[in-house]
């Protein structure tokens, strides 16, 4: 008889493996196993099929070429075979029901499996928390007991910088208490070199303070000189400044009886020929580097003459307002106006001035005798030069020698501490 598998349309020979489903077909081993992996059901009936369901057949095959059945037979043995596989098939019913049973209680014991898994896992990680509480409680336990031990040596140090400030700062009984009490070498020794250093420290500091002290009373006693010094010297120079003051009156009141004396005398002149005093003032003027403005200069046709000459007073004006620093201020006085005026220097003093001179006293000087306009006095010949003809062109106005640039004035600007005889004269 020719059977061939469905799967693979092969005929089923000895050497091959042939298994049957719990429906009952028949396959090749490893054309089932195929197609159990991509579908679990039969391939020709499609009822569930599984490797567990399915097992091996083994057939015995015979040469029965030469053999002719009779159909009688043939259908007796069907009849067989056909009671068989009901059994057979009933019985997988069976065991397939029992199969289920067995799978749906693996189910729940999987579930189980699975619950007291997830039991022991959280007991576990509760088992983990509990050792790791466990180690930081020891190491709690460790820090306390180190902190402990530290406490009782910070409590034995403590005792002894106690012992050690009483015996600094305490009376002698309670020093000699603590010695009659202390049986510790080691505090006995702490304590007396404690006192040793505490002593050598005292005494430094004193001997620190003494110095101290010392020098206390050198800077006290040389302050109290210098204010002694000092005292004296004030008095010193308020007795100056009161004999400048009386000076100064003095030399104002001289100046201006001496000013008036000189207009009085110009005055007089007036209609009068020029004298070589009066021509020699008009020199000063002209040469003075007093401000232009002040210089009354006229030209006339006949020559360079100077006329409407101001009047001593404005003279003496210009000179005191310029502000040449050749010009000196107090020696010129004198000179200027040929004043008797001495002053005793050794009995006054000036604040202007640091060492004492001496002034000679003026004499007066002759009509021969002029006045440079910075301070000094020459001879009358030695300003004469020779006479110019006047040009009979017209009259040509030629650069004054007292006319001086902006530079060489700024160079010839007296200082702004100088002082003016006009400051004294106006303060009245």
């Amino acid at each position: 008889m020719e059977i061939n598998c469905i799967i693979c349309s092969d005929l089923f020979c000895q050497s091959s493996e042939i298994v049957v489903n719990q429906c009952g077909h028949i396959f090749h081993h490893t054309c089932l196993l195929q197609w159990i992996e991509r579908s679990k059901t039969c391939p020709q009936c499609r009822t569930r099929a599984t490797e567990k369901s399915i097992y091996k057949v083994f057939f015995n095959f015979l040469n029965t070429d030469h053999i002719v059945d009779n159909v009688g037979t043939l259908q007796a043995k069907l009849d067989g075979a056909n009671f068989k596989l009901k059994l057979n098939q009933k019985e997988i019913k069976e065991l397939i029901v029992k199969c289920d049973l067995r799978e749906a209680q693996n189910i729940e014991l999987r579930e189980l499996v699975s619950e007291l898994e997830s039991k022991i896992r959280s007991l576990e990680s509760g088992v983990n928390g509990l050792k790791e509480q466990v180690s930081f409680y020891r190491n709690k336990a460790k820090e306390t007991e180190r902190l402990q031990s530290e406490v009782m040596t910070l409590k034995s140090s403590l005792r002894d910088v106690e012992k050690v400030q009483t015996a600094i700062h305490g009376t002698r009984s309670e020093v000699t208490e603590i010695l009659r009490n202390e049986t510790s070498i080691e505090a006995l020794a702490l304590l007396s070199a404690t006192l040793k250093k505490t002593l050598i420290d005292l005494e430094q500091k004193n001997t620190i303070l003494l110095s101290k002290v010392r020098h206390t009373q050198n800077d006290t006693s040389k302050y109290k000189r210098e204010c002694r010094t000092l005292e004296t010297t004030n008095a010193e120079l308020k007795q100056n400044l009161s004999d400048s003051k009386k000076i100064w009156d003095e030399e104002k009141r001289y100046l201006k009886q001496k000013i008036e004396e000189l207009n009085e005398r110009l005055n007089e002149r007036k209609d009068k020929s020029p004298k070589p005093m009066d021509s020699s003032l008009q020199r000063i003027l002209t040469e003075s580097p007093a401000p232009l403005p002040r210089r009354r200069v006229k030209l006339e046709s006949d020559g360079l003459e100077m006329k409407g000459s101001p009047t001593v007073e404005e003279t003496v004006m210009n000179i005191m307002d310029s502000d040449s620093p050749y010009l000196q201020t107090k020696p010129s006085y004198g000179s200027i106006f040929g004043a008797k005026y001495t002053t005793k220097i050794g009995q006054k003093k000036s604040i202007f001035k640091t060492t004492p001179q001496e002034v000679v006293p003026s004499k007066p000087t002759t009509s021969h005798t002029v006045y440079t306009g910075l301070g000094g006095q020459v001879n009358e010949d030695y300003f004469k030069f020779p006479v110019k003809k006047s040009s009979p062109v017209g009259l040509k106005r030629h650069k004054s020698s007292s006319s001086v640039s902006t530079t060489k004035f700024r160079k010839l600007t007296a200082l702004p501490s100088t002082k003016k005889i006009t400051d004294f004269i106006t303060a009245d």
